[in-house]
């Protein structure tokens, strides 16, 4: 049941200009998902963007942007090429994070599980215009066989100890991240 790094992809969902201003706390999102995205890089786990065409790029705060596949369709895995793309990484485990929750988060989420992936959601690293579509989503995301997680319990799951340079360094994101939320 614990997210390991050499199984997991980390799918950082269509965190674009045009939808970021329309979610509650954007700026806890953008600081949970960049937290995200640093500790996937510290443990050499692949990181995948996507973007909903004609949506705006992904918002310029989310730090390490490298590989972005472009949809059209609500879930990723209505994409052939985002499919492909999961497909040749060979992993069968997805940490899922972005907005929005009760859209393409769910739909994604909901076809990963039935292509028998393993989906760690991260609660505090997805939302939706409103928080009673974002609860729904995630109850029924957990009902469907999700895995619902925190990003601080996420990011020490893959750390897996203390002691280590990982750990370290990992520390740093925390303590970035927690600066970076508004309470």
């Amino acid at each position: 049941m614990k997210a390991k790094p050499e199984d997991c992809v980390l799918l950082v969902v269509d965190v674009q200009e045009r939808l970021i201003g329309t979610v509650a706390k954007p700026e806890n999102l953008i600081a949970n998902v960049n937290a995200l995205v640093k500790t996937a890089r510290l443990h050499d786990m692949p990181v995948l963007f996507t973007e909903q065409e004609k949506l705006g790029e992904t918002v310029k705060e989310i730090e390490g942007r490298t590989e972005v596949c472009k949809k059209m369709s609500f879930s990723c895995c209505d994409d052939s090429g985002i499919m492909k793309k999961l497909e040749s990484l060979k992993k069968k485990s997805l940490i899922i994070c972005g907005i929005e929750a009760h859209i393409c988060i769910q739909q994604t989420t909901l076809d990963l599980l039935e292509d028998k992936f393993k989906v760690y959601v991260v609660k505090d690293a997805i939302s939706s215009h409103d928080k009673l579509d974002c609860d729904a989503a995630v109850e029924r995301m957990r009902d469907a066989g999700a895995v619902i997680t925190t990003t601080e319990a996420i990011l020490f799951e893959l750390t897996v100890k203390a002691g280590t340079e990982q750990f370290k360094r990992m520390l740093e994101i925390v303590k970035e991240r927690r600066a970076a939320l508004s309470r």
